[in-house]
């Protein structure tokens, strides 16, 4: 695991059944000073006039075989981001339903040891609104919002 100074990017290997696949967290700055988009999958690297550029390719579906190892350590970039960053919002979601719903699952497995450091919420969009709601493991949500306690 390698990590930007400020805590804001987290470069790690997937390491599994299709090999290495680089992956890449980023913490990313929204319009509103308080809340954090929590962006990540896949690096991609290209080149752009002669410059590299970095991606991240959130669409991936590795099916490396370490899925609970890469949420984790997932998990464990925004406790090492909200140490240092305790007044932000983090947002985050999956790019298909599916992925919302395996990070409710994730969420709900380990909601016990998570909420003693975050407080969680649900995002659910009606209407065009987003409301924010308290997790709950058997609703479905559109997003996720967490801040450290």
């Amino acid at each position: 695991m390698v990590s930007s100074q400020d805590s804001t990017i987290f470069e790690f290997v997937s390491t599994g059944t299709k090999g290495n696949i680089d992956k890449l967290i980023q913490f990313q700055e929204t319009d509103n000073p308080l809340i954090i988009n929590l962006a990540f999958g896949d690096k991609k690297t290209s080149d752009k006039r002669g410059q590299p550029n970095i991606e991240i390719d959130d669409f991936a579906v590795s099916k490396n075989g370490d899925r609970d190892l890469i949420l984790s350590t997932v998990a464990w970039s925004v406790y090492e981001y909200t140490q240092s960053h305790t007044e932000k919002w983090i947002f985050f979601a999956g790019t298909t339903p599916v992925k919302t719903r395996l990070y409710r699952m994730a969420i709900s497995k380990y909601y016990q040891e998570l909420s003693k450091d975050f407080h969680i919420f649900g995002l659910v969009i009606v209407d065009g609104e987003t409301i924010k709601t308290p997790f709950d493991s058997s609703t479905q949500f559109d997003g996720f919002i967490v801040k450290r306690k």
